[in-house]
């Protein structure tokens, strides 16, 4: 009887419920809610299998001992430990192929007492446990009925197998299912594994005594693990040593020094490596022999350094053979090996050697019994007995054809190929696992799903059409296309994103495969033809047009776009523009009238008064590359410089542009002397704690001179005075009777009169010849800058008359003349 899509939806809810109840009441317990997941996994998988009446539906499982199908009216056997179902005939000739044999040519029957094991799971069974007749799952029912509404092989009643709960009489309450029986449901009252009703267990580590600390984890079975705090410093057992951050587990733990303490003797050391227990006695301590034992020293103690000596003896001590004695005369230190010459036999024992006793024999005969897996030989030499189990790998050729066994090379059959493939349906939620070799009889047939196809669309639609879950191609898209073409709109025809289309090749030959061939293509919308507005060429005004015929037009108007330089506009008919603003790239937006632009400042100073040589242009002009006369900053000297790099110049660079190399001369504020530094911008320095102009000083009879730097009046104001000495008095005493007797003659009076005036005179002159020489100086530099603006001046008239020749062809000379004139 076939299950409605209804009736799986309704199937699928009751799993979901039952699964979530007992969430609920097993929640803690992972493992039993997984297993119960399982179980009703397994029934749904056998409903499944038996959607068809003969119970070969797309769910079924597989026979791994035959490769062939498991159906519902066909008895089976299921394994107790992997609860796989085969076919019973077939686990009867499995059983009776891991036989072994008793003798040549007689196989034991299935009762032999060697046993039996399962071709999944690989697990033992006795002799007595060979399955007599088809039963049930739950093994009470022999040979149950096909029932189309019961799980197949299932009797129907309650499972009633025993649970490994450990409860006295708790039993499965589901019906008889294939599969692991779920955790037993009841509720009991059990102690916990610490004993403590929940508290913390405290873990003392009984290899770590001395540990106080308490398990962090919740009540667990088994014992805690080790300590896992980490503790500061761990001391060693001899307390020489320690190591940072040791885990608490591992506080018990041994250096390499040597003990070295002293023993109880005194005299001697421990040599034993860390401990933390008692060093013990002295080994030399007691009576002293000699090395043999048989003659004793004495008068000896372990504080006696002396080499033991020897006695004239036989040594006689044993030997590690443990047979012969020493023959060596008394000696000190170990016996050396028996080297007495005994017969002995190899370890196969095939051959007898005389050797020293302290040697082995072995022989070059290699083993040629045969290992357990009765197929290679052993091969060894000298082989003891007790072969080793082959190392081998099996290797032969398992029963679905496709692999080799893999095991280590054994006797009987090899056990069936583990792989399996998974076959789903579409949407991945029937499923079915095949065991390898089950394609020898054609690809299977993948399982019936009661869900809706899941498939994605392969048009440009979000979804398909609803139908059911199936294999192979889905019926084509019956839509609307609706994909957004290149123009904006939505295309309206019917949905062309997977059309078979019929393809034409070339063919050489019945190699070559058919001519034609179809394959699923996406084929191109087609023109749309939405009308849609469209503006003329210069963006004037708007018309509607088919979306596919839609292309500018002119309208005859006045152009009036921006031109290239950013401050005119076209003054052309409508056309096309090359780009929204007027575009520079079009040479009909190219303004050709002179630049009126005032080129940018960085300071009053360095302002360039050239005029731009190129026509009207957008941004600013080019770089100056007229050069300019500027005065320094000291304004001594007059200085040529590019225009470009005034004008460009950072402040600091175009203090360096402004400096001439003379000193300069501009007077300090505080002394009145010349400044002297090199030509700076700003004012000079007004202190003049730095200046080394020289100062004449004198006495007050002005006999002394004195040339004196002025920052050191500046600092010392009593330095800026001079006192007469003896001498100054001296003459002036002279002097005044000089004046005495020259008071007395007139005549020499009136001629030192003469000559002061005749001084006068020749001082006054040279001032008056000063102011000439200076006017004569502005004259020449006034002259040299009217030269240098005349010249920038014919080299922009040059450009203008340039531009206006190529703009005005038909100009004259005579017109040329005339414009030069008036400008």
């Amino acid at each position: 009887m076939k299950m409605s899509w209804n009736d799986a939806n309704r199937l699928d809810r009751i799993m979901q419920s039952l699964t979530a109840d007992y969430r609920r009441s097993f929640g803690g317990n992972e493992e039993a809610v997984e297993s119960f997941g399982g179980a009703l996994d397994a029934v749904r998988a056998s409903i499944d299998e038996e959607q068809s009446p003969d119970g070969s539906g797309g769910g079924q499982t597989t026979c791994l001992v035959c490769i062939e199908d498991v159906t519902a009216r066909q008895p089976i056997w299921s394994c107790p430990a992997c609860f796989v179902s085969l076919h019973l005939p077939c686990t009867l000739s499995w059983i009776r192929s891991c036989s072994v044999i008793t003798h040549a040519g007689a196989a034991a029957n299935a009762a032999s007492s060697s046993g039996w094991t399962c071709p999944n799971c690989r697990a033992s069974f006795k002799a007595a446990d060979v399955p007599k007749r088809y039963t049930c799952y739950c093994g009470r029912v022999e040979d149950p009925e096909f029932d189309p509404w019961l799980v197949p092989h299932s009797c129907g009643s309650r499972c009633d197998r025993t649970l490994n709960c450990g409860g006295d009489g708790h039993t499965c309450l589901l019906l008889c299912h294939p599969g692991r029986c779920p955790p037993c449901p009841r509720t009991v009252t059990v102690a916990c594994h610490c004993g403590g009703g929940g508290v913390l267990r405290a873990t003392l580590q009984p290899s770590l005594a001395g540990c106080e600390h308490r398990c962090p984890v919740v009540c667990h079975p088994g014992p805690c693990q080790p300590c896992s705090v980490r503790l500061n410093t761990v001391t060693c057992r001899c307390g020489s040593q320690q190591r940072p951050a040791v885990l608490c587990s591992e506080r018990d733990w041994q250096c390499d020094r040597v003990c070295n303490r002293d023993l109880g003797c005194g005299y001697h050391r421990c040599q034993r490596v860390c401990h933390s227990d008692p060093c013990g006695s002295c080994p030399a301590a007691g009576g002293r022999t000699c090395p043999c034992g048989k003659l004793p020293l004495p008068g000896l103690s372990c504080s006696d350094d002396v080499v033991l000596s020897t006695c004239s003896d036989t040594c006689g001590r044993s030997l590690a053979c443990g047979v012969h004695a020493c023959p060596d005369q008394c000696h000190l230190g170990p016996c050396p090996p028996c080297r007495e010459m005994v017969r002995k036999a190899c370890r196969c024992g095939k051959t007898t050697r005389e050797v020293q006793c302290h040697k082995q024999v072995t022989c070059d005969v290699k083993c040629g019994r045969d290992r357990g897996c009765g197929r290679h030989q052993c091969k060894r030499r000298c082989c003891p007995g007790g072969c080793p189990p082959c190392d081998a790998v099996c290797g032969r050729p398992l029963n679905c054809g496709q692999h080799k066994c893999q095991s280590p090379c054994h006797s009987g059959p090899c056990y069936p190929c583990t792989e399996r493939q998974v076959i789903t349906c579409p949407c991945g939620f029937a499923r079915v696992a095949h065991p390898c070799g089950s394609r020898r009889r054609g690809p299977p047939r993948p399982p019936r799903c009661p869900r809706p196809c899941q498939a994605p669309p392969d048009c440009r639609h979000p979804a398909r059409e609803p139908h059911p879950c199936h294999s192979g191609a889905c019926p084509p898209c019956r839509l609307p296309c609706g994909a957004e073409l290149p123009c904006g709109h939505a295309c309206q025809s019917p949905c062309h994103a997977a059309k078979l289309v019929t393809i034409k090749r070339e063919v050489r030959g019945p190699w070559d495969g058919p001519a034609e061939v179809q394959e699923l293509r996406c084929l191109p919308c087609p023109p749309c033809r939405a009308p849609v507005p469209v503006r003329c060429l210069g963006g004037h005004e708007v018309a509607n047009a088919p979306c596919c015929e839609a292309k500018p037009r002119s309208c005859g108007r006045a152009c009036g776009a921006e031109m290239n330089c950013g401050r005119h506009r076209c003054e052309l008919d409508c056309h096309e523009l090359v780009t929204a603003a007027g575009s520079e790239a079009d040479p009909r937006h190219r303004c050709e009238r002179p630049c009126q632009q005032s080129r940018p400042q960085a300071s009053a100073a360095a302002a360039c008064r050239h005029p731009c040589p190129l026509t009207c242009h957008r941004g600013p002009c080019p770089p100056c590359k007229l050069s300019a006369s500027i005065r320094c900053h000291c304004g001594a000297s007059k200085l040529r410089r590019a225009c470009r790099e005034l004008a460009n110049a950072a402040e600091d660079k175009l203090a360096d542009l402004l400096r001439c190399p003379n000193a300069c001369q501009r007077r300090r504020p505080g002394c009145g002397h010349p400044c002297g530094a090199p030509c700076h911008p700003g004012p000079c320095d007004s202190l003049p704690a730095d200046c080394e102009a020289p100062v004449e000083l004198r006495c007050p009879c002005r006999r002394i001179q004195r040339l004196v730097p002025c920052r050191k009046i500046a600092k010392d104001s009593s330095s800026a005075s001079i006192s007469c000495d003896d001498r100054c008095r001296q003459e002036a005493d002279l002097s005044a009777a000089r004046r005495r007797r020259q008071a007395a003659s007139p005549t020499d009076a009136a001629a030192a009169a003469a000559a002061e005036a005749a001084t006068r005179q020749a001082e006054a002159a040279l001032l008056r010849r000063l102011p000439q020489q200076q006017q004569q100086q502005r004259r020449r530099r006034k002259r040299t800058a009217d030269e240098d603006e005349e010249s920038g001046r014919m080299s922009l008239m040059i450009g203008l008359l340039g531009g206006l020749q190529r703009r005005w062809k038909p100009l004259t000379i005579a017109a040329l003349a005339a414009l030069l004139a008036a400008a």
